[in-house]
């Protein structure tokens, strides 16, 4: 048979491990949600990320397509200079002293602040894209 003085220690023990729960359930509910808002922290700043890298994605992009294009000028007006001397040297019976190239205007320092604004060539966006998506 259990003593009431017995019986009053075991229901005090009882609401001190109650108590010790809910003060346990308490801090386990904090934690989550504390991790919760880590989540969330690390999700934002990946984005943040993300968006900055799609941004020097995107401007390199342009350098790219601006680069290209200079290539190709290049590369056209050096062939079409070729023909025309080709031509010249034909019709001249006398030899035609050498000349040094005049510099581009277009190839200046100032001409690469063009860069950012110059329109991307779908082509190299979609091999950038493939590049990044395999690694």
């Amino acid at each position: 048979m259990i003593l009431p003085e017995e019986l009053q220690q075991l229901q005090e023990e009882r609401s001190r491990i109650e108590d010790d729960m809910s003060v346990l359930k308490e801090q386990q509910r904090k934690l989550e949600e504390k991790a919760k808002d880590l989540e969330i922290r690390i999700m934002e700043e990946l984005k943040c990320r993300n968006a900055e890298t799609r941004n020097a994605i995107s401007h390199l992009e342009s350098t790219i397509g601006f680069l290209e294009r200079k290539l190709e000028q290049i590369t056209q007006k050096p062939a079409q200079d070729e023909k025309r001397e080709e031509t010249a040297s034909e019709k001249c019976s006398s030899e035609v002293p050498s000349v040094a190239p005049e510099v581009n205007p277009e190839l200046t320092e100032g001409s690469l602040q063009e860069y950012a604004a110059a329109p991307v060539s779908p082509t190299i966006s979609q091999r950038l894209l493939k590049k990044l998506t395999r690694n």
